[in-house]
């Protein structure tokens, strides 16, 4: 009943305001005019519309407030007029034909390029409407995508979307030809990677936008832009989890790379290695992929094309999948040298994607290192930043690290919580790829905070989703934590059985920080059995393999165990 009365009232009240704008003829082409520019008009422009003087334009505008129809805001050259109700502008607008619509908007258009060149600058979008409405598609399109360009370098990401889409959507309208297609493909081309990072990778969005410049490119496109296209491809398949099948197109990834012989493309068919290569849990090859990428541009200085790769610098990724890769192979120092190494890239940087990068990776490692001060500091200033801008793909993420770091560092079962909603945000966003570690993460907050039988469900669901995704990387870290929630549970046996399965899978990946930790746990679990002959033989030669200078809380912890347990 509401919406029908409402609808009901709108109407009678737009019949209303047409009749008494009808008895207003002399202020109908102002009116008009103004209605087109918009809710708020300056005289200046006006005056230029219409080809009239001051004066003239001020008597009018004096006219239409005195009949309810504008206010004036401030004076002189910074006055101006805003109709007093949005239905207003409505009924004015209404009254003028498709014809004459199309010309005023044209008018207009002309007026700001020629009189307003420094609000064309800022406002790129208000000309591209101007230019759509008056049926100048093609100037429209080139107008929309200078928003765009304004737009991201405010990193404004949504507002660039919406500028490219209706560009697109322009484009659409007119008759295909090979200049159309050349024009939408660059469009998409420029679009997909902010998709992916405003909204979300593993969404149907991005895929859609890269399928249809798959069509385009055998058509118009070059030889590296089919690469362009190719690796989207292979990133939207991780993000979605979808793991063999990003495995499957690296070859493709990388023949077109070498094919171009662009240094940079071969770069980016790193980039895709060592990415696939960590969630695959291939460590040593993520850190050869990573080495390779960084030696074809070892300047951190060097200008990529960021926004038509994956939306971040691939320098900083590469630093930080190496960083976290070494220090899963045990190589903490130097571990800890590439992260020294990708903190000083991100502050040198000015892209603010990358920099959220960098500040994942950190996070990444730090968690590794089961250092929760060190994951907080990082994580929850990006959180809050990637709730500001909208960046809803990070927000997840950066909620969970944020999550976890309360969560082990103070018992605090709020940050449980917290990662709940935050994994809720990344499933909504298709984002399925990392979700056995997202979920041993949570796994480990509730065991922590003892919330047990939560967290067995959950490192089952993280288990499930390694054999059903193939994501092989942190299957270790699940283990381990499946484990010690067992042994919490005094289901000893299945917590013994659990981290044994977890040194033979780290082993199987030389990941030996995380056998490291599954084997500290195992001895713990023998000696509270009184087994410590044995506890101190599974432990020690793993102990002695690291050189005397390496440190991690699992090592000290572990040379802290054989010095009170040897005989």
């Amino acid at each position: 009943m509401f919406d029908r009365g409402g609808h009901a009232a709108a109407a009678t009240l737009q019949e209303l305001l047409l009749s008494r704008l009808q008895g207003l003829a002399g202020l109908m082409p102002f009116l008009q005019a103004g209605a087109a520019i918009g809710r708020e008009f300056q005289p200046a422009l006006i005056a230029r519309v219409m080809g009239w003087d001051d004066r003239q334009v001020a008597t009018t505008a004096a006219r239409a407030s005195q009949s309810g129809l504008l206010h004036q805001h401030g004076a002189g050259p910074d006055a101006s007029y805003v109709f007093k109700h949005a239905l207003i502008q409505d009924a004015a607008y209404s009254t003028m034909l498709m014809s004459r619509r199309r010309e005023v908007h044209s008018r207009i258009a002309d007026v700001l390029e020629k009189f307003f060149p420094e609000r064309c600058g800022a406002e790129p979008e208000a000309l591209a409407r101007h230019l759509a409405e008056a049926g100048r598609a093609e100037a429209a399109i080139d107008y929309w995508e200078r928003a765009a360009d304004l737009a991201l370098t405010r990193f404004a990401g949504a507002e660039a979307i919406q500028a490219l889409e209706a560009a697109l959507v322009l484009i659409r309208q007119e008759a295909p030809t090979p200049g159309s297609a050349r024009r939408e493909l660059d469009l998409l081309l420029k679009l997909g990677p902010i998709v992916m990072t405003i909204r979300a990778t593993g969404s149907g969005e991005p895929e859609r936008i890269y399928q249809r410049a798959s069509e385009l490119t055998p058509q118009v496109g070059t030889l590296a832009e089919q690469f362009t296209v190719a690796f989207h491809l292979w990133y939207i398949y991780d993000a979605q989890a979808r793991t063999e099948r990003a495995a499957g197109i690296i070859d493709k990834v990388r023949q077109l790379a070498e094919a171009s012989g662009d240094s940079e493309l071969l770069v980016q068919a790193d980039h895709a290695d060592w990415t696939t290569s960590l969630t695959r849990g291939a460590w040593l090859r993520c850190v050869r992929s990573a080495e390779d990428g960084l030696a074809r541009h070892p300047a951190e200085d060097r200008h990529f094309r960021i926004d038509m790769f994956a939306g971040h610098d691939p320098v900083i990724c590469a630093l930080g999948h190496r960083a976290i890769s070494e220090w899963t192979l045990g190589e903490f120092d130097r571990g800890l040298a590439s992260a020294e190494r990708l903190q000083a890239a991100a502050a040198k940087s000015d892209h603010m994607p990358s920099r959220i990068v960098a500040q994942y990776c950190l996070a990444g490692l730090f968690v590794q290192a089961r250092d929760s001060a060190r994951v907080h500091a990082l994580a929850e200033p990006t959180y809050a930043l990637c709730s500001r801008l909208g960046v809803k793909r990070y927000e997840g993420v950066f909620g969970m690290l944020t999550g976890w770091a309360r969560a082990l560092g103070s018992s605090d079962a709020a940050g449980v919580d917290s990662m709940m909603e935050a994994l809720a945000l990344i499933e909504s966003m298709g984002m399925l790829s990392r979700m056995p570690y997202w979920r041993t993460l949570i796994a480990d907050g509730c065991r922590v905070t003892g919330r047990v039988e939560e967290g067995m469900r959950q490192i089952e669901a993280a288990l499930e989703a390694v054999e059903r995704h193939q994501e092989r990387g942190y299957l270790p870290l699940a283990l381990v934590t499946c484990a010690e929630l067992c042994r919490d549970a005094e289901r000893h046996a299945d917590g013994e059985s659990h981290f044994m399965q977890a040194i033979q899978v780290s082993q199987s990946q030389g990941a030996r920080a995380f056998e490291l930790r599954a084997a500290l746990g195992l001895a713990r679990m023998h000696a509270e059995g009184g087994r410590v002959d044995s506890a101190v033989k599974l432990l020690d030669p793993l102990c002695a393999s690291f050189p005397n200078t390496a440190n991690s809380v699992d090592l000290v912890a572990a040379r802290d165990f054989l010095q009170r347990h040897r005989g």
